[in-house]
């Protein structure tokens, strides 16, 4: 936003709602720059409104527009000239529950307003499913690099998805497919959304980013997983600087061998999780890294309990645990606190060196106020919050 303001030349108008009037449906609020109605069961909406409001500070005249953002597709827009509009929202039984959203846009033509809302909210149907889509791995790149990406969603209902970016962001978004060549060294944000425009709740997103600097390291691994000891061939010769000259490489394997400083090279792990590394130095002098992460398992008649409770203490008395053994895997329950008392913590005797696994599997209430679990300071799953 902040982005977006500074390459203003001139103060945006603003979007009014005036004279909200429901003649079908059940009103909500209406105020200056939102208004919510209810849609009920079999109910058909029908609201009128004026855009005379909307005013600019600089005295410019007003372009108005008023569309559809997402929900019900066989929604009516009617101008009834003067300013005045009247949406008209059939009710279909085949969409799910949510809300159907109408824009209004005033525009001095130096730029435009936000926008002010009209939301209509269908109470019945089923809980809209979010679409599933694949995202855009972060990427790092030279300038003048362009990089192009498929957007691939799935909504689980079958209503189509369409794909946006936030403005102000890098990149644009066209006919399913990302694209952006990459402009001066710095780190870029990158925001896509896929939504089935089914109503303001059917909707995905995720945020990337993309690096753009003067030299890159790139690791090709033939395998990044396999039962110990792995032989992994790695190479880099796909390293790239913004200067022509030599591009050297320097391997680091994480597990106190000896780096390796060949463009292309092989080595051997044994059981363990590995964070391989390499640097690389251009005709910019700047040195590039990557790491890739190299998972070498243990055979499987050597695998071990997934916790070893000799590793863990109570914190105290008020958080007791039992274990169980299922098909040679450990399983640690943390048993009922003591009435008036709260769950607490358990810690383990010993540090453990990044990275390590934790797994959890816990059931969700609804009623108790904080259930759920922290795990080194972090959430994992919804604290849930009675209402």
């Amino acid at each position: 936003m902040v982005k977006i303001a500074s390459e203003l030349k001139f103060a945006p108008p603003i979007a009014v709602l005036a004279d909200v009037k429901v003649k079908s449906g059940k009103p909500v609020y209406a105020i200056r720059t939102a208004a919510l109605v209810q849609q009920p069961k079999g109910t058909d909406v029908e609201i009128t409104f004026s855009t005379s409001d909307c005013y600019d500070i600089q005295g410019q005249p007003l372009k108005i527009s008023v569309g559809l953002l997402n929900g019900n597709p066989d929604t009516k827009i009617e101008d009834l000239g003067s300013g005045d509009y009247r949406i008209s929202v059939p009710y279909n039984a085949k969409l799910p529950k949510g809300r159907t959203s109408v824009l209004v846009v005033a525009d001095n033509g130096e730029s435009k307003s936000n926008p002010a809302v009209i939301n209509i909210f269908n109470q019945a149907g089923r809980t809209n499913k979010r679409p599933t889509m694949e995202i855009l791995p972060p990427q790092v790149v030279l300038p003048g690099e362009e990089i192009s990406f498929d957007l691939k969603a799935e909504d689980q209902e079958g209503f189509p998805v369409n794909f946006y970016r936030p403005a102000g962001e890098v990149g644009s978004v066209e006919n399913g497919q990302f694209k952006w060549t990459a402009t001066k060294p710095g780190v870029y944000s990158v925001t896509l959304i896929a939504s089935d425009s089914t109503s303001g709740s059917g909707l995905n997103s995720f945020r990337s980013q993309i690096t753009v600097q003067n030299s890159v390291a790139e690791i090709v691994a033939d395998s990044v997983t396999g039962q110990a000891p792995i032989s992994v061939e790695f190479t880099g010769d796909k390293s790239r600087d913004v200067k022509p000259g030599k591009i050297s490489h320097r391997w680091s394997f994480d597990d106190g061998s000896k780096q390796s400083r060949d463009v292309k090279t092989n080595h051997t792990f044994k059981t363990g999780l590995y964070e391989t590394q390499l640097d690389a130095i251009g005709g910019s002098k700047e040195i590039a890294s990557s790491t890739v992460w190299i998972e070498a398992k243990a055979p499987e008649s050597s695998t071990k309990s997934f916790m070893n409770l000799s590793l863990l203490e109570k914190s105290n008395s008020n958080c007791p645990f039992e274990s169980t053994q299922n098909k040679g895997v450990t399983y640690l329950k943390i048993a009922k606190p003591k009435k008036g008392k709260s769950y607490d913590s358990v810690i383990t005797k010993e540090k453990f060196k990044a990275p390590f696994g934790f797994q959890t599997t816990y059931k969700r209430s609804r009623h108790n106020t904080g259930a759920g679990i922290k795990f080194a300071g972090a959430i994992i799953g919804n604290v849930v919050h009675k209402h």
